[in-house]
């Protein structure tokens, strides 16, 4: 416990660290993970809140709440089919917030499934916002390994890291956007862990770049 609370507190100072220095954003989320026969159900609720600096003033601006829920099954020991349903409250704290629903499709793929297992994820989603649409494509090679030993255990790190490509066809304009992702999970039982991660999003490759750093924190219980 002493090691998990420590592993918060380092994560947190770092994040304000980060946030004073440039636009920051922050998400997190609660998720339940549970079997319903064959199928693998994931059910989430989470939020994203925004740090924006103009000048010499800072602000924090909840950018949306949502909830989702994923249907997985495996198709054999290395492939799984999955689908989901996103459903996001954009601006919840504005009088006249508006909403995106989201549909997603994805297979996920693991190269590899030793003490460092290797997985490639495709998803298609499309959008549904108030009185607009968009497809999105996102592909990303994603890697984790216990960080002491051959196997994880209980009360020990992991590690995690990813690349993510992301395509949106939106109207007549298209953007590629690129997502480098590392993080830290904590194993407290079998039942629960916690995980934080730290991506940076490259986004309008090829055009003028916006550049964005993101902390992600989650916790995550198996039934």
């Amino acid at each position: 416990m002493n090691k998990l609370l420590y592993f918060i507190c380092v994560v947190t100072t770092t994040y304000c660290a980060t946030g004073q220095e440039r636009v920051a954003s922050w998400e997190s989320s609660i998720a339940l993970n549970y079997q319903l026969k064959e199928w693998k159900l994931n059910t989430s609720v989470g939020h994203r809140t925004t740090r924006l600096k103009n000048d010499d003033i800072s602000s924090n601006e909840l950018a949306f709440l949502e909830v989702n829920q994923f249907i997985s099954r495996k198709l054999n020991p290395l492939l799984t089919a999955s689908f989901g349903y996103k459903y996001r409250s954009l601006d919840p704290t504005n009088s006249v917030n508006s909403i995106e629903q989201r549909l997603t499709q994805q297979v996920a793929y693991i190269h590899l499934n030793q003490r460092i297992r290797l997985l490639s994820r495709l998803r298609a989603e499309q959008r549904f916002f108030d009185e607009t649409f968009q497809h999105r494509y996102r592909y990303r090679f994603s890697m984790d390994a216990p960080l002491n030993g051959l196997s994880l255990d209980l009360n020990e790190f992991y590690l995690v890291t990813s690349n993510e490509i992301l395509v949106e066809f939106y109207h007549s304009d298209n953007s590629i956007d690129d997502r480098i992702s590392i993080g830290i999970g904590y194993v407290a039982s079998p039942a629960f862990k916690v995980q934080v991660d730290f991506t940076h999003r490259i986004e309008n490759l090829g055009n003028p770049v916006d550049q964005i750093p993101f902390l992600s924190t989650a916790l995550i219980f198996n039934l």
